[in-house]
């Protein structure tokens, strides 16, 4: 008996399907603007300096091949959360943040369902509208309920923050709300700080649980910790919540799949008991994370002159998408090419970097 005969072909992946059918078009002028990569002249993904260092010193001095722990890079996760919390976080200086390294964010993402699954008493969780296109497939593949809540208005090109508070005060206590970190996806369009404020409130008073994908941090002001501040907005008066942190883009790790999944819990105690949980999750899924880009991004962010050139790194993408992208929407409008974007007077005011982040490829490195 053929077992798989009546298997239906699924669909490709309507990004990474677009990559596929890049790589096949033979044409010299094609372009690729599904994923978002920065990229060099030649179309390759960027390679920071600090990155090639890290390479360049472990190709001298090897370092053993062993496993990881199940939860990952301890130095790594532990530095992953400065980077996010920043240095001077009360939760970090608690020790009340539980942190396993991830296959990527996308991999954060998917361990942070299996934890709100198996152990929160809410099944749902919200995410924006639009959203990113993995998002829904990640937390409804975990069993959970997903549900929208309105964000773009693109009547106005802006931010439906009315709309967005009703569907906030309208969820059921202990939902799981997901927010973007910074330079949403695929709107580029942040809320204000003030507009931050009025969110975490409204999740304070309805006991809603935010999680944080955080994929752009560094790429939106060119800024880590101007970044990270809605994280650590909502960090400091809120006594739970979740970061799935990615560092394909800002430390340029795509292929090597880097990210850390971070729960931020009321204490210490209860931060081992999470881990503990988490621990079990992972070693279901993939047994233990991948130890090469542990170990580049741990040299990288364990010296203090590393670090600091890796921040200043950041800069020239930023401006490079802020400068370049209106030129390449130009190129685009005269020769006739359909180019999704969301400009207006209030997003150009937030200088949101994601706007061009499908065309990073053609800037300079």
């Amino acid at each position: 008996m053929a077992c798989f005969a009546n298997i239906s072909l699924a669909p490709p992946d309507p990004i990474l399907g677009l990559a596929e059918a890049f790589k096949a078009d033979q044409s010299e002028r094609k372009l690729n603007l599904g994923i978002g990569a920065y990229r060099t002249d030649e179309g390759l993904s960027k390679i920071f300096n600090v990155v090639q260092e890290a390479e360049d010193h472990f190709a001298q001095h090897p370092y053993p091949k062993d496993y990881l722990p199940i939860h990952g890079h301890a130095g790594f996760c532990e530095l992953a959360a400065h980077v996010i919390f920043g240095s001077d976080s009360p939760a970090i200086a608690n020790k009340s943040i539980a942190s396993a390294q991830a296959v990527g964010g996308t991999g954060a993402l998917r361990i942070a369902a299996a934890f709100i699954k198996r152990f929160l008493y809410s099944p749902s969780v919200f995410v924006s509208n639009p959203t990113w296109g993995n998002h829904i497939k990640i937390f409804e593949d975990a069993g959970l309920s997903v549900h929208k809540y309105p964000y773009y208005d693109s009547q106005r090109n802006a931010l439906n923050m009315d709309g967005f508070l009703s569907a906030l005060n309208n969820a059921s206590e202990g939902s799981v709300v997901v927010l973007h970190a910074c330079a949403h996806n695929p709107t580029g369009m942040d809320p204000t700080p003030e507009q931050w404020e009025s969110i975490c409130q409204l999740m304070i008073d309805r006991k809603l649980i935010p999680l944080f994908d955080s994929a752009y941090q560094g790429f939106a002001d060119g800024d880590l910790d101007v970044d990270a501040g809605a994280i650590r907005l909502f960090a400091r008066r809120m006594p739970e919540l979740f970061v799935c942190q990615s560092f394909s883009k800002n430390l340029g790790l795509y292929g090597e799949r880097l990210g850390c999944m971070h729960v931020m819990c009321a204490d210490q105690e209860t931060a081992g008991r999470v881990l503990s949980q988490v621990k079990p999750l992972i070693r279901a899924m993939y047994s233990n994370p991948p130890k090469h880009p542990a170990v580049l991004a741990h040299f990288v962010m364990s010296d203090p002159e590393r670090a600091r050139r890796w921040f200043d790194s950041l800069s020239p993408p930023f401006f490079s998408l802020f400068l370049g992208g209106p030129c390449v929407l130009l190129f685009f409008f005269f020769f006739g090419h359909v180019c999704y974007c969301c400009k207006s007077e209030e997003h150009e005011r937030k200088k949101m970097g994601h706007i061009f982040v499908s065309l990073l490829f053609l800037m300079p490195p």
